[in-house]
């Protein structure tokens, strides 16, 4: 090494980086020696940088070493000095010199700031030049290499196009002088490479490949550059073929990369070729589905990152290349793990970009597609929400008029799709269309995305069917419409083209289903058969599975409308080969199970021999036991499975029906998901509302009474039961485990709060990304709720935490008398009693009563009501409400129901428990729990009023004081220890005589006077009221808040669209009981409901009893007076005179007597109005303790 400071040994890399400053600057004594630096050398080169400023100035080119100590020296003087006078080269090469070390530390840290003062001082260094001045040139090239670096940085057009100025100018001086122009053609094409990625402009990304073909024609192949642009030629090739699809551009875009990867020697340009060499292969195998592209692409790429250091400026966007590579490999097939990887490495990448650059959109894109895959394979919600989170953030980040936003929009759009499909939300649905059709708008003509768009656009429109019944059969042709407009513009041998015949054929099948056309099938058949062919078989396994299962479910229905035993074979088998394509824990795997079922089930024949069909029967079952049991099935296709199942066991009097009933009742928490709104909930209750019966009927048919009584409590009030669950104390957990015990608390009162909201009625294409993360924030915290509980339940002692109760436990809910459970199933009838005092439950079969009678008995109750124009409180001589009590037919129909519900139930219930009394007396207090159709009739006042024997007592209220309770467990709850405000409370009474918008009620008046004058007795009760514009909703919460007992006189409204919106009609709206809910108030008594239908509920989700009374039950009061259907307004005083008359009877207003209360003031009523005025005394309930 020469002592010369002058002399410096430079590295490889550094040689290169040197080069152009050594041609500007023209520095004499600096020797390059092609050896890579020592530590010893690198040392002398820092202590030779231990100069004066005037030693730089004579020596510039030292600038160029990338060290600290040369920067701060450099800029000094650069900052000290004065300005150059034009001519004056010696002070601009320093500048030159300083500049391009600005550039090398900016290329090192990225730091936007360096690349600002490198613009300043260069544009300072031009000012100094004049136009014919050969370093005019150098300058106007590294500007445009700033502004494309700033483009970089934070992707405003402007900053490109102000690239493309400079980098034009200086090609175009450079051309005026001998010198080797292939720089300025290279750096140009880069930057109209640049404003393509963003414009999309075809004449941009032609314009670079027509200038990096210039530059490649003059170029020897001696040329240490060639490697180099050759990979850049490719990459603009690739870019074309991205936008065009002509396989001829991708073929040379290869063949380019693959000349200059076998041109390199240095690690640098090697790896930069072997990443965008494995690129190509990317968007080769994206459109092909070749497999042995996608292998070598990701080949290229790891070993690209294995050339690469840690640190290098490129590394984050070739570890999203590699993920990329990872995600369309995993995109045909279900190797999870390598999904786990890609996700890694993509995270990884995403990380280590710095904030503000234009690639962390197609990042997010790329985590998002990772995860889309992943959803596929595990079907959990956490992961579709990754996909809609990661997209949604990418198109927040792209410029409003980014071309290419059309991609963001139909992959969002897909994505929403997607969730739809999983959770049924219409919202979800609706912003899929929106997103996909503006997609559409905005995608250029003849772009090669258009054709999956249209078969994007089909698809969801076809999903969004499911809301528009009305217009079904016009959307499905609209779907058909794309999708064949689709397959029109695709090539054969397109990755997606399979997929898009796929759809096409589903389409038909559905068609058909409505129209019946034959010919729509065998479309369907013909396209399923294309698609198949079409599918690469190597790797696409979950592709395969999917077309034959959708092809086998056109075979099935052509079997069905031809018996045509050679289809049912086809179907069998394709939907066989299915299912042997994907293993158990993949997502489709329940769906496809289910099917081929039911395919064998088909081939269970009615004709013998029965040898030969019996086989078919155990294949069903086993089909259905294999799909309740996959991991990753939706929820809804593993509960239909285990119900088929177990009906089928039933049916053929298997041995595992019970096997089969638990394992749909464990489903059940999941179809009603605490990941979804009340709201939403209820929306799926129909669908599972019926197996708990069916379940219980069958472990009742064997005996099974405990089983049979646990199974009932489960599929009841099945959302109410979530709520109690979040709100249950858990003091055993919190001494044993606090931490567990905090978060599960923390994570119970979101849930609560989140799952109130409300769906939106949104339009418009804006983000919305404060309601997108309360969506997924409530997924995650049922997700998390759930991980949380099996970790608690896998902890010792633990093991049945927060479990459904057992009957154990169940039993003793009996303490005030015998619990009447009386379940309606289509298989059989029966009551189950349980007493207090006993832990054996007694049944009493009801083999006279068929749920079809109890539909009919619904029907007429209906019938009468709305004859009669029940709908509000009201008085008969304003509104006339009611028709004539006398009324020969109408009075005809209430007696037929209540000798129905008399002989067919209640006659045998209280015989068999010897509760028929023949003497005076307080009779027994019995509640009953009633199921299905049951749910919505009077059993209370079920009896004979006009055929009955004088000397015999025939109606029910004539033995016992009935009440209801929703579920055992709300009855556990309603029975807690009493306070002291039970005997001593505070009562607040809220009358609305007149209600904006509602008929005057006069008699409100009248009926808090008669229970002022009974609280007035009473030396330890306290009486408060609000009345008239007083009543506001947060005035009423605060009172009920305040005071233990609470009476409501005033109009009501069951909502049978939304039953969260059922409630009190108060002075400034209404007081629903979705309000209601959220309140959990604490030791309360009694709730006396004195108004319309509060006790209505939905006949739609019957067993849910969602009404304003079990509302209030849920809100802590622990006895409710409530009505089925309206009552008249004079008949309230009376009703609530005698009620709170007998609850005072001893000095001491106790809750607990409000069930006799009722009772007392009924019969009081039935002395005034007639026992045949059922309309009048009939709709007072109690529900509670």
């Amino acid at each position: 090494m020469s002592n010369d400071p002058g002399v410096f040994i430079l590295s490889v890399e550094d040689k290169s980086r040197v080069q152009e400053t050594l041609s500007v600057n023209e520095c004499p004594g600096i020797s390059i020696d092609p050896i890579q630096v020592s530590s010893e050398a690198l040392s002398r080169n820092v202590d030779i940088l231990e100069h004066s400023a005037d030693y730089y100035l004579r020596n510039p080119c030292l600038a160029t070493l990338r060290t600290k100590s040369s920067l701060s020296s450099c800029l000094k003087t650069f900052e000290g000095g004065e300005s150059s006078e034009p001519g004056d080269h010696g002070s601009v090469k320093y500048l030159a010199s300083c500049v391009a070390e600005l550039d090398r530390c900016f290329q090192l840290s990225g730091d936007v700031q360096e690349l600002k003062k490198a613009i300043e001082y260069t544009i300072h260094s031009m000012k100094s030049l004049s136009e014919n001045d050969p370093l005019l040139p150098y300058f106007l090239n590294k500007l445009g290499e700033y502004y494309c670096s700033r483009f970089d940085h934070f992707g405003q057009i402007e900053e490109v196009n102000q690239g493309l100025d400079y980098l034009s100018k200086a090609l175009e001086l450079e051309s005026n002088h001998p010198k080797d122009t292939s720089f300025g053609l290279v750096g140009l094409g880069m930057t109209y490479a640049k404003r393509f990625e963003y414009c999309r402009k075809l004449e941009d990304i032609n314009k670079s490949i027509e200038l990096q073909t210039r530059v490649f024609s003059n170029t020897s192949y001696s040329h240490p550059d060639l490697p180099y642009w050759l990979g850049e030629l490719g990459n603009y090739l690739a870019e074309r073929f991205f936008e065009l699809g002509d396989p001829e551009d991708i073929r040379k875009a290869i063949d380019y990369q693959s000349e200059g990867l076998k041109l390199t020697t240095g690690d640098d340009t090697n790896a930069y070729l072997l990443n965008s060499l494995g690129r190509s292969y990317i968007y080769r195998f994206n459109r092909t589905g070749n497999n042995k592209d996608i292998n070598t692409a990701i080949k290229l790429l790891e070993e690209s990152l294995t050339k690469t250091s840690t640190g290098h400026s490129d590394r984050a966007s070739w570890l999203s290349n590699l993920g990329r590579a990872y995600n369309s490999r995993l995109s045909v097939s279900d190797n999870l793990e390598g999904i786990e990887k890609s996700v890694g490495l993509n995270s990884k990448a995403l990380d280590v970009t710095p904030a503000g650059r234009s690639n962390i959109p197609d990042s997010l894109g790329t985590l998002a597609a990772l995860y889309r895959n992943r959803f596929k394979i595990t079907n959990q919600t956490v992961d579709i929400d990754k996909v809609i989170e990661y997209w949604s953030r990418a198109l927040e980040l792209i410029p409003v008029d980014f071309t290419d936003k059309h991609m963001y929009l139909f992959y969002l759009a897909e994505s929403y799709d997607t969730r739809f499909q999983h959770l049924h939300n219409a919202e979800d649905i609706k912003k899929a269309i929106q997103y996909q059709t503006r997609g559409l708008e905005l995608t250029p003509e003849g772009h090669s995305n258009v054709p999956l768009y249209l078969t994007n656009l089909g698809g969801i429109i076809s999903s969004s069917a499911a809301y528009n019944a009305t217009c079904e059969l016009e959307i499905i042709k609209r779907a058909i419409d794309y999708h064949s407009r689709a397959i029109t513009l695709l090539p054969l041998n397109h990755i997606e083209t399979p997929s898009v015949l796929c759809r096409l054929g589903a389409m038909y099948q559905k068609r058909y289903k409505i129209t019946s056309v034959t010919a729509d099938i065998d479309q369907a058949i013909e396209h399923l058969s294309d698609a198949l062919v079409l599918c690469p078989k190597e790797g696409t396994n979950h592709r395969r599975a999917h077309i034959h299962g959708t092809l086998g479910n056109a075979y099935s229905l052509r079997f069905e409308e031809l018996l045509d035993f050679d289809d049912l074979d086809s179907a069998t088998e394709h939907m066989s080969h299915g299912v042997a394509l994907i293993p158990a824990s993949h997502g489709l795997a329940a769906e496809l199970l289910n099917a081929l079922g039911q395919l064998h089930l088909s081939q269970f024949r009615p004709y013998p021999p029965r040898e030969l069909r019996w086989p078919h029967l155990h294949l069903a079952i086993e089909c259905f036991r294999k799909s309740s049991h996959c991991p990753a099935g939706s929820p809804s296709a593993r509960f239909a499975a285990a119900c088929k199942w177990a009906r089928l066991s039933v049916r053929y009097s298997l041995d595992d029906s019970l096997e089969a009933y638990q394992v749909a009742m464990d489903i059940i928490p999941r179809v009603i998901w605490l990941g979804a709104t009340i709201e939403e909930r209820h929306s799926e209750i129909p669908s599972v509302d019926e197996i708990a019966l069916e379940a219980a009927a069958e472990a009742i048919r064997l005996s099974e009474y405990a089983r049979a009584l646990e199974w009932l409590e489960q599929g009841r009030s099945i959302v109410w039961t979530q709520r109690s669950q979040l709100q249950a104390p858990i003091n055993t957990l919190s001494s044993a485990h606090p931490k567990l015990a905090e978060e599960l608390m923390s994570i119970s009162k979101e849930l609560e709060v989140v799952s109130s909201r409300v769906s939106p009625n949104q339009s418009g294409l804006a983000v919305d990304t404060s309601l997108e993360q309360t969506y997924q924030r409530h997924h995650w915290l049922a997700d998390r709720y759930e991980h949380i509980m099996a970790e608690i339940r896998s902890l010792p002692g633990f093991e049945d935490f927060l479990r459904p109760a057992k009957a154990s436990q169940l039993v003793r809910a009996a303490q005030e008398g015998p619990i009447i459970l009386v379940n309606i199933s289509t298989f059989r009838c029966d009551a189950l009693a349980i007493i207090p005092g006993s832990d054996k439950i007694k049944h009493i079969p009801l083999p006279e009563l068929e749920d079809g009678e109890l539909y009919h008995a619904r029907t007429k109750l209906e019938r009468a009501l709305d004859q009669q124009d029940i709908r509000e409180r009201g008085l008969f001589h304003l509104r006339r409400p009611f028709k004539d009590p006398d009324e020969p037919a109408i009075r005809c129909e209430f007696e037929e129901i209540l000798e129905l519900l008399w002989e067919r139930i209640a006659y045998p219930v209280l015989s068999t428990l010897e509760l028929l009394k023949s003497s005076e007396g307080d009779p027994p207090h019995l509640t009953w729990c009633t199921t299905g159709l049951l749910s919505m009739l009077p059993l209370h006042a079920c009896g004979y009023y006009t055929r009955k024997d004088k000397n015999s007592l025939t109606r029910i209220f004539d033995h016992v004081v009935s009440s209801y309770t929703p579920t055992l467990g709300a009855l556990l709850l309603a029975n807690r220890q009493a306070s002291d405000s039970s005997v001593c409370p505070s009562i607040v009474a809220i009358g609305q005589k007149d209600t904006p918008g509602q008929s005057s009620l006069p008699q409100t008046v009248a009926e808090l006077k008669c229970i002022q004058a009974r609280v007035s007795l009473q030396k330890t009760a306290k009486f408060m009221q609000i009345i008239n514009e007083h009543s506001t909703r947060e005035a009423v919460l605060e009172a009920m808040e305040t005071n233990d007992w609470v009476h409501l006189a005033c109009h009501a409204h069951q909502d049978n669209t939304n039953a969260n919106e059922s409630g009190f009609f108060l002075h400034d709206g209404l007081l629903s009981i979705g309000t209601i809910r959220q309140r959990s108030f604490k030791d309360k008594g009694l709730a006396f409901l004195s108004a319309c239908q509060t006790a209505k509920g939905d006949k739609e989700i019957a067993d849910e009893s969602v009404h304003i009374a079990a509302a209030m039950l849920m809100a802590g009061y622990r006895s409710v007076i409530a009505t089925m259907w309206s009552i008249r307004d004079g008949d309230a005083p009376l009703i609530a005179d005698k009620v709170y008359e007998y609850l005072s009877i001893d000095g001491n207003m106790d809750h607990r007597r409000s069930a006799r209360a009722l009772h007392v003031a009924l019969e009081h009523l039935r002395q005034e109005v007639g026992e045949t005025a059922f309309e009048c005394w009939v709709p007072f309930v109690h529900i509670g303790a």
